[in-house]
């Protein structure tokens, strides 16, 4: 067994045989460095104390046998183009990892993205599934998923701070489970997965209390925003190319959550929320028994700038009884168009609704 007290570079080959130990121990910031490549025979262990704080470092491969012990508490890879599946618990690439994946991989901690140049750092999940606990793009770091098979599952919180995704996030699906959080720290792109595009999903499931806050909303955007009878809450205002609602509630202070493609919602409350169809010509499948609380009262609850072609009926929606203002709707392609609601408010609709083209009869029956 090898344990080391202090920083260390490794210059050339390292192999550790069986029942051998390499114990990277406690580790200081500055951690170790790998230059060469570096395997693990059956039976061996690389590991590091659980209080470690520095990275360990691979600049060359690493190859660690599936009967192989790997434990170590922070990884980093670097000018490297593959990786292997191990155990990971903190997985950080960064410069020179432009990475496309052969297999799934699973990191229990956080996931770190990172790179001091643009396209210095790319993950691409190439039709494969990446769990992690949690997930953080940061300088130039970014991911690609362009595969329908893209699963990228987040456990806690994914923060995008870093290199644009424009054109990279286009298809597949990214779960989360606690909050996602897009900063314009590198660039204003940094979760653009929209806004026409509608085959990139966010699905917030399996957790509770989720949260979204995007710092540049007109540049980093939901593909399709799925949610599913819980809550998320927006600190600021939100789009999204297609919003799937299935029960729920989108939570706000005054907020709007703008979609421009499609939307399928049924039975989703939006508390202090206004939501504005921002369309197309082929306008939305449906937006039934929704319940608009706690709104401004100064401000259309449902704004629709454009509902489709000929008519439409929305079901069953209750709008803020102490709202000024229910529903706004104009056809910005100039044809005329019929909007029916059949709903609670019907008998004081008439009064609450605003169509300043002229274009939209609207009808309370």
């Amino acid at each position: 067994a090898v344990k080391l007290f202090s920083e260390a570079i490794f210059q050339g080959r390292v192999d550790v045989g069986a029942a051998s130990t390499l114990d990277l121990g406690t580790l200081t910031p500055a951690a170790s460095d790998f230059f060469g490549p570096v395997t693990a025979a059956s039976g061996a262990t690389i590991t590091s104390s659980p209080t470690g704080l520095g990275l360990v470092t691979f600049h060359d491969t690493l190859l660690v046998d599936p009967a192989a012990f790997y434990t170590v508490v922070n990884t980093r890879f670097k000018e490297i183009d593959t990786i292997p599946n191990l155990t990971y618990q903190n997985l950080d690439l960064s410069n020179g990892t432009n990475i496309v994946l052969a297999e799934n991989i699973t990191a229990s901690g956080l996931l770190s993205l990172d790179a001091s140049t643009p396209g210095g750092q790319d993950l691409t999940l190439n039709g494969h599934t990446v769990t992690v606990g949690a997930l953080a793009t940061q300088g130039e770091g970014r991911l690609t998923m362009t595969n329908a098979l893209d699963n990228l599952v987040v456990l806690g919180n994914a923060t995008f701070g870093g290199g644009s995704t424009t054109g990279r996030l286009t298809a597949g699906t990214l779960q989360i489970r606690g909050s996602l959080t897009q900063a314009a720290t590198t660039s204003p792109s940094s979760f653009d997965a929209g806004p026409g595009n509608i085959t990139f999903r966010t699905h917030f499931t399996g957790g509770t209390g989720y949260s979204a806050t995007f710092a540049t909303p007109d540049s980093s955007r939901f593909g399709e925003l799925q949610l599913d009878s819980d809550t998320l809450r927006l600190s600021a205002g939100a789009v999204a190319g297609y919003f799937q609602g299935n029960g729920g509630v989108i939570a706000s202070a005054d907020q709007q959550l703008k979609v421009t493609t499609d939307m399928a919602v049924d039975a989703v409350t939006f508390n202090g929320t206004r939501m504005l169809f921002d369309g197309t010509s082929t306008g939305f499948q449906y937006f039934d028994n929704a319940t608009f609380v706690n709104m401004n009262l100064s401000l259309p609850q449902l704004k629709l700038n454009y509902a489709g072609t000929g008519s439409k009926s929305l079901l069953n929606d209750d709008f803020d009884n102490a709202g000024a203002l229910f529903v706004e709707a104009t056809s910005v392609f100039l044809n005329p168009f019929s909007l029916s609601f059949n709903g609670p408010d019907v008998a004081i609709g008439a009064a609450r609704t605003s169509t300043p083209d002229g274009q939209v009869t609207v009808t309370w029956p």
